[in-house]
């Protein structure tokens, strides 16, 4: 892999379940035009034995490759489960304090249809180990430290109201995950009205990232 060499304002962008880095393709575009670098948008599988702690430790692996010196301090942005990798590496302390935490439709406290359909071997074979991690109440997140407060910010999708995307789902969602997980206490939140997987897609998503990432305030 290519040494990126070191920068305060590198941006580590990853995907979620079952998804690619397509789809933060045009984030990442944003994000380098902003004059920040570099932006790794890494693609990785889902579907292999040892869940999202066993994800985290790939990543960490490409992390020491493309900077052989040292990680530098690094923003992080996930989409829906990437944002619990990257609360996972900090959790084991691979990135170095320094850099924010942006999260995008991230089921922070599981989400209800990996509840449901957790059991189903089609969903066990398709998802794997990762799957069930996202179940709400699951050890994988009962353990999960947040990530640092005063740096954070969680994007997410809904319709504000009590009735979301997928009325088959409590409260109010993307169509895939409920907007109460996808908010952390004491954590900045910013809600836009997108379907789950267009959440990265949409200029606002886009502007807002690139606007707490360069310091402005969200509240």
């Amino acid at each position: 892999m290519k040494n990126v060499g070191n920068n305060s304002s590198g941006v580590l962008l990853l995907h979620g379940l079952a998804a690619t880095r397509l789809i933060l393709t045009p984030l990442a575009a944003d994000l380098r035009q902003a004059g920040l670098g570099p932006v790794l948008n890494w693609g990785y599988w889902t579907w292999r034995p040892g869940g999202i702690q066993a994800i985290a430790q790939r990543v960490t692996h490409r992390l020491h490759t493309a900077f052989p010196d040292g990680i530098p301090p690094l923003h992080l942005v996930g989409h829906s489960m990437g944002g619990l990798v990257h609360r996972q590496l900090l959790a084991d302390g691979v990135i170095p304090s320094g850099g924010k935490y942006v999260s995008l439709a991230t089921p922070h406290f599981g989400a209800t249809r990996a509840g449901r359909m957790g059991d189903w071997l089609i969903y066990r074979l398709i998802y794997g180990s990762a799957g069930q991690d996202l179940r709400p109440n699951s050890p994988f997140l009962a353990d999960l430290p947040q990530p640092p407060h005063a740096q954070s910010l969680c994007i997410y999708g809904g319709t504000g109201t009590d009735r979301g995307l997928a009325p088959s789902l409590p409260g109010d969602n993307d169509g895939t995950v409920e907007s109460a997980s996808a908010v952390l206490p004491d954590v900045a939140s910013h809600r836009i009205l997108a379907q789950h997987t267009q959440l990265p897609l949409r200029k606002e998503t886009r502007r807002a990232v690139v606007a707490f990432l360069h310091g402005e305030a969200e509240g």
